[in-house]
């Protein structure tokens, strides 16, 4: 895929491990013109035919969507993987699925979720409406998007000169639904979002999340809690002085899905505000606190 061509994209991976492991990702990619698409389409389709890694090459139907091109091979890690990539052009935009999954039968990713192509065509039954309601904007305009709409991002507490890059490139001011791809429990906290009005969530070294009012932040963090508890932390007290922080450390020393271990957070008026660290506990509890003081005022 030439990537000179991509104007813009987002995607996310998540995963699954029970007694076999599966992980799906998803990508909306816009490029220059359609006929881009198209051709970085085909050398994806290319690529995964040719994929040297994996064996028996073959051709997939996606249920319901006969214009996705998709590509399944075969790895061998312990019992077998089956790999699933599936590309589809809508104008110049290019939509990419990928599902993988170790399983007996290795053709069908027998799990929970069905097969790996029914995933991939339940996920673009709800990826294109989505699509459809897209109204992007004109390329010669990217230059004048504001950098910090809501001006929160300012008041965010930055990166360190040290952070990678795969937690830097997160940056950034996001609406309800794309802040989705970075919750262990979408769905939980996708029914959260709504219920308490959040309108962006601000992410830097620290979060914050707008949402309606002082009620609504407190209704959203308990939301955040309860994910925080759900991945193997226990409550570690909170910080003095601060009556509405509250702290999480990982009840074993670690988390499943290889999570940051401790978690803290606090409601400030109509925002919450939390913070991921593995250092130690003052660490954390000194970058909420630092949080606390970087919010707007009034």
């Amino acid at each position: 895929m030439d990537l000179n061509d991509v104007v813009a994209g987002f995607g996310f991976k998540n995963e699954v491990k029970e007694s076999y492991s599966y992980s799906g990702g998803a990508a909306v990619l816009r490029f220059n013109t359609p006929e881009a698409a198209q051709r970085n389409a085909d050398a994806l389709v290319a690529a995964a035919k040719t994929d040297t890694k994996g064996t028996d090459p073959r051709m997939a139907a996606i249920p319901g969507h006969p214009e996705t091109s998709a590509v399944m091979v075969n790895r061998e890690f312990g019992r077998g993987n089956t790999f699933l990539t599936a590309v589809t052009v809508r104008g110049d935009l290019l939509l990419l699925q990928s599902v993988n999954g170790r399983d007996p039968e290795l053709d069908s990713l027998a799990s929970s979720f069905g097969t790996g192509e029914a995933l991939v065509g339940r996920i673009l039954d709800r990826q294109i409406p989505l699509l459809e309601k897209y109204h992007p904007t004109p390329v010669a305009d990217y230059a004048n998007l504001p950098e910090d709409p809501t001006g929160l991002l300012a008041h965010t507490v930055p990166f360190n000169r040290d952070t990678s890059a795969y937690e830097t490139r997160k940056e950034g001011t996001y609406g309800p639904q794309s802040a989705l791809a970075y919750q262990g429990d979408p769905l939980a906290i996708a029914e959260a979002f709504e219920s308490s009005g959040t309108t962006s969530v601000l992410i830097r070294r620290t979060r914050i999340f707008l949402t309606r009012d002082s009620a609504s932040a407190t209704e959203l963090a308990e939301a955040l809690a309860a994910q925080a508890q759900g991945d193997n932390r226990t409550f570690d007290g909170g910080i003095d002085g601060f009556p509405t922080a509250r702290c999480y450390q990982a009840s074993d020393g670690k988390t499943p899905r290889d999570l940051t271990s401790n978690y803290c957070q606090s409601v400030a008026g109509k925002y919450v505000i939390d913070v991921f660290d593995d250092g130690d506990a003052r660490r954390i509890r000194q970058l909420l606190s630092a949080q606390f003081l970087l919010l707007p005022q009034g």
